[in-house]
């Protein structure tokens, strides 16, 4: 489809779609002419199939503001799923999730409080570089990979940890 200069994208993810594949909306560079992104504002997963997020799935999707995930059962984020969505303010998670994958939310700076209910693997290096004040995380079964929340982060609240924290978690808070 073409779409008008100032028109935006709600994209409902359908109940039979098990997972988003790696580079599907990517967009080589802010400004870029990838069209399949350009105007992707939301995104909603309806079905309780989708179970992953491939590499680079919506990185630098320049106009996403809000993913709803919360309908799905379990779902892995994989390595730069959401890298460098400069205006994502909303991510509504599942209550499971797999695995938060290496620089999943990096430079996502409008994203600044998350809460994850409970996450079966990792949080992986630079997963929440640059962007999050807040976090809370009910269980997490897995390691919490170093730089997981550089910079910004000012709050962390973890339940309860099966694995762990890596000494450089928190470089540069």
């Amino acid at each position: 489809p073409i779409y008008a200069a100032n028109e935006t994208v709600t994209m409902k993810v359908g109940e039979k779609v098990e997972h988003i594949p790696a580079y599907m909306f990517y967009c080589e560079d802010h400004g870029g002419n990838s069209a399949q992104n350009i105007y992707l504002e939301n995104v909603t997963f309806l079905g309780n199939e989708v179970d992953i997020i491939g590499e680079y799935a919506f990185a630098r999707c320049d106009n996403l503001t809000s993913v709803d995930a919360s309908y799905t059962d379990e779902l892995d984020i994989s390595s730069y799923a959401f890298y460098d969505c400069r205006k994502l303010v909303e991510f509504f998670p599942p209550d499971n999730i797999s695995n938060v994958g290496r620089c999943a939310f990096a430079g996502c700076e409008n994203l600044t409080e998350l809460h994850l209910r409970n996450v079966v693997g990792s949080i992986g290096t630079g997963a929440f570089e640059g962007g999050l004040l807040s976090i809370k995380i009910d269980s997490i079964g897995g390691d919490i990979k170093s730089s997981a929340f550089w910079k910004k982060i000012k709050e962390v609240r973890i339940g309860a940890i099966a694995g762990n924290i890596d000494s450089r978690a928190f470089d540069y808070c």
